[in-house]
């Protein structure tokens, strides 16, 4: 009788079934662990609002990130830049941030910190970029802001209580110097072809994680439609609101995809 000697196959299998064990849990390991990270994705809509608050100018974007990672993220700071599209007669670059987002759900804008993203968590907002005035600028708009409420009060004083709710602009000579100051702040903003680039990072890093450059065209109508919204920065009833009705400009996005013009926006933007 032939006699079967089964202890070198047992032997193999066993190993193998161990191997297989070891093999499971380093990719349960990998993937649970050093694969568990954020993954944040975006998408930008293709529109844009621009409006000028005593001047400086605000370009509003909406986006929508949403988190298909493992775990939770955060968006820590958003960058832009414009600029007028003709590289040999460059009339206006600015480089802006996002300072402030919708919230939806009471439809306020609200300072944008920090944005933290949960697992499949989707943000859907508009995004406010703008430069914070200067110290000399802010006070140039106090002081216009002063004389303002000061034309309002020794206007209204003896009127009647239907006057206490009626609108009080600036006399001729405050309003001639509000307008004169936002058109000066607004002269280099011209009608023509611009470029703009968007870049978002998230948990602090120091590369965006996605950059969006687009062009865009200005009108002479869109330059009207600015300076038209002078008229509210001359009004009491702005200040009395807390805040200033705005009228946007509305013009479309064309995405720039040549990486040697997105390479020079990258440049400025830093």
């Amino acid at each position: 009788m032939i006699k079967l000697d089964i202890k070198p196959i047992f032997k193999s299998q066993t190993f193998t079934n161990w191997m297989l064990v070891i093999i499971g849990g380093l990719n349960f390991y990998f993937l649970f662990n050093f694969g568990s990270s954020d993954n944040l994705t975006t998408d930008f809509g293709d529109e844009m609002y621009i409006s000028q608050e005593f001047g400086n100018l605000h370009f509003i974007q909406s986006i929508s990130v949403k988190n298909i990672g493992k775990k939770p993220g955060f968006i820590t700071k958003i960058k832009a830049f414009v600029r007028t599209k003709d590289s040999e007669r460059v009339i206006y670059k600015n480089k802006i941030e996002g300072r402030r987002y919708l919230d939806l759900s009471v439809g306020v804008e609200k300072p944008l910190l920090v944005i933290p993203l949960a697992v499949n968590e989707v943000f859907n907002t508009s995004i406010n970029l703008y430069n914070p005035p200067g110290r000399l600028e802010e006070d140039s708009a106090n002081a216009l802001n002063l004389q303002l409420i000061k034309d309002s009060e020794n206007g209204s004083r003896g009127g009647s209580i239907m006057q206490a709710f009626t609108p009080q602009f600036a006399r001729k000579g405050t309003a001639d110097k509000i307008e004169h100051f936002i058109l000066a702040r607004l002269n280099d903003f011209k009608k023509g072809e611009y470029e703009y680039i968007i870049e978002i990072f998230k948990d602090d890093e120091d590369e965006p994680f996605v950059v969006k450059a687009y062009s865009f065209s200005i009108y002479p109508n869109d330059i009207l439609s600015l300076q038209a919204t002078i008229k509210n920065f001359q009004q009491m009833s702005s200040i009395n609101a807390g805040k200033f009705n705005r009228p946007y400009v509305h013009i479309r996005l064309t995405e720039i995809l040549k990486p040697d013009i997105i390479e020079s926006l990258k440049k400025e933007v830093n």
